[in-house]
């Protein structure tokens, strides 16, 4: 988190390397919620959702207010 890609192009193995960690961390939130991990009300867990805006090229588009606006 907070780290700037510069990278435009991903190897096969870089894509590999990411569904690997993505599997991982799904994994542990399973496990997490099996064992009980959301059953206690004290404990409150913050989610961050990610989402990309891309122009019609695929690159970032700055339009991240104008869609929370809506």
């Amino acid at each position: 988190m907070g780290q700037e890609i510069t990278l435009t192009h991903f190897s096969d193995a870089d894509f590999q390397q990411f569904l690997g960690r993505l599997a991982e961390e799904t994994a542990s939130l399973h496990r997490f919620a099996e064992a009980g991990g959301f059953a206690d009300a004290r404990y409150i867990a913050g989610f961050e959702l990610e989402a990309w805006a891309l122009d019609h090229a695929g690159f970032p588009n700055p339009v991240n207010e104008a869609i929370c606006a809506s």
